[in-house]
């Protein structure tokens, strides 16, 4: 009976490996990549070596350079940012899967299913680490030192030198380190305290190396990058708006939608009951990190940003099993139960498809957009055709399809495209981060435009009145395409 048990749950773990790997992996491969992924693709592709890469990464960002350089050997090595972002999906997906196989273990099995549909099929997690960005880095990294704090092997010099060495990774990853490995420190001291004075020295010297490895780039974030990052902070209403939406009703789906409103009430079910049995609350390492480190975020008002707290996906899920492992009444449990799986799997379907995720770039028609375009120039037979856009991703295709691209940026001098022949597209998108004044132009520049020909909207957007109590400017469809032809050709007597 007992080997029947060990091969079931042998069976379950293997089939969970399989489904997230290739659920990460399709993603990753199959997305066209979303705004922020192609500052990096930029940086990487025209960088002429490492060190100019570095520089520019001093000069003009405000990370740390680890996802860049990552980036930039992983592109080398596969030559296809489509097999890069699998790379790193295939990494998450392998980490997490550790995280739920260690936090799973012994467990009943409707816990181990319950704690697979939180930590595994997180819909923030899949849509923030099947790309290119640093929290596709470390959010592995995270759940690393989660597995960690979970294993705790007995060997100082195993616990702590493992410890360090993924905190300064983490901290060349991205600076969210310098929150979260405190908490983590602090947590590890307390989970060891009983054989810290045969550790004091161990921890000493590894603390003291990991500490000058990282002053170079801590020097290089007080001195020139910190204060830049003034747009990162939000204010404590937006901080607060992002924690409340994040922790409730995750990212595949806004709060006013089935899915999110599924989260919402499991959620809430969770932390009510939780609250009620207050007393019989156990505190593990992963969930007290989970707690403190969401904390540090919000101290520092960087929840106002969904991505900063993608950080911490896998270990919301541990929080979730915790306090799920406390409910003992029947109804209660299949109501959590379903709730979770239909909120978590309906997210996980909206990033999958692509639509009606809290990520506007992830939801954009981009493959829509660009076929219309190729149809419109096949059915003009445009000699040349230029494109006036301001969206990163159209920028990119746009200019390896051989168009004529008109980039408009907040460090373009001009708003005018100039006299161009042939036929001209212009792209109508959320301003994101342009200029409210600067994208004020850019429209008045396209009402201008002489021989328009048409307009069509794609990807209708049918939380754009929601989204308008936050931002008024959002549009009803993610994308509008104004067509103007070929100028008429004069005649023969002209």
């Amino acid at each position: 009976m007992a080997v029947a048990v060990v091969q079931s749950r042998m069976m379950a773990a293997v089939g969970g490996l399989i489904t997230i790997l290739g659920l990460y992996v399709l993603v990753a491969y199959l997305s066209p990549g979303y705004d922020d992924e192609f500052y990096n693709i930029g940086l990487v592709e025209y960088a002429p070596s490492v060190g100019a890469l570095l520089d520019a990464v001093r000069r003009v960002d405000i990370h740390p350079p680890g996802q860049y350089l990552a980036n930039l050997v992983l592109f080398r090595v596969f030559g296809d940012w489509s097999v890069v972002r699998a790379f790193n999906a295939a990494l998450a997906a392998l980490s997490i899967w550790g995280l739920w196989l260690m936090v799973q273990r012994q467990a009943s099995w409707r816990v181990s299913a319950f704690a697979y549909f939180a930590i595994c099929l997180n819909p923030a997690s899949l849509l923030w680490a099947s790309g290119l960005r640093w929290y596709a880095y470390f959010l592995p990294l995270i759940n690393l030192a989660a597995i960690l704090l979970i294993a705790n092997p007995r060997a100082p010099l195993r616990f702590w030198g493992a410890f360090f060495l993924l905190a300064a990774a983490l901290f060349f990853f991205g600076y969210a380190a310098l929150l979260l490995v405190p908490p983590a420190f602090l947590v590890a001291l307390y989970q060891r305290r009983s054989q810290l004075r045969d550790e004091a020295l161990i921890i000493l010297v590894s603390g003291s190396l990991t500490l000058l490895l990282c002053a170079p780039q801590l020097f290089v974030l007080l001195t020139e990058q910190l204060p830049r990052g003034g747009a990162q902070i939000a204010g404590w209403s937006g901080a607060t708006q992002g924690l409340g939406l994040y922790l409730m009703s995750n990212q595949g789906a806004l709060p006013v939608a089935f899915f999110g409103i599924m989260l919402i009430l499991c959620n809430g079910l969770l932390l009510g009951h939780a609250a009620l049995n207050w007393r019989r609350l156990r505190g593990g390492a992963v969930t007290s990190l989970f707690v403190l480190g969401s904390l540090a975020l919000y101290a520092a008002r960087l929840t106002g940003k969904g991505r900063n707290l993608v950080t911490l996906a896998s270990l919301q899920g541990v929080f979730q099993v915790e306090l799920f492992r406390l409910v003992k009444h029947r109804v209660l449990v299949v109501i959590l139960f379903i709730t979770l799986a239909i909120g978590n799997l309906g997210g996980v379907a909206n990033v999958i498809n692509h639509h009606d995720t809290v990520k506007g770039s992830w939801n954009t028609p981009y493959a829509q957009v660009l076929a219309a375009i190729a149809q419109f120039a096949a059915e003009q037979a445009c000699p040349t055709l230029q494109v006036m856009t301001h969206d990163p991703v159209f920028d990119y295709y746009l200019r390896r399809q051989g168009y004529a691209v008109f980039i408009i940026s907040a460090r373009r001098r001009t708003i005018d495209p100039g006299v161009t022949y042939g036929c001209r597209v212009a792209l109508l998108t959320f301003r994101g981060g342009l200029p409210p004044a600067l994208n004020q132009r850019y429209l008045e520049v396209i009402a201008r435009l002489p021989y328009a020909c048409g307009f069509k909207q794609f990807g209708f957007d049918r939380f754009a009145p929601f989204k308008r109590r936050f931002d008024p400017e959002v549009p009803d469809y993610y994308v509008g395409v104004a067509y103007f032809c070929q100028p008429p050709r004069a005649g023969p007597g002209a």
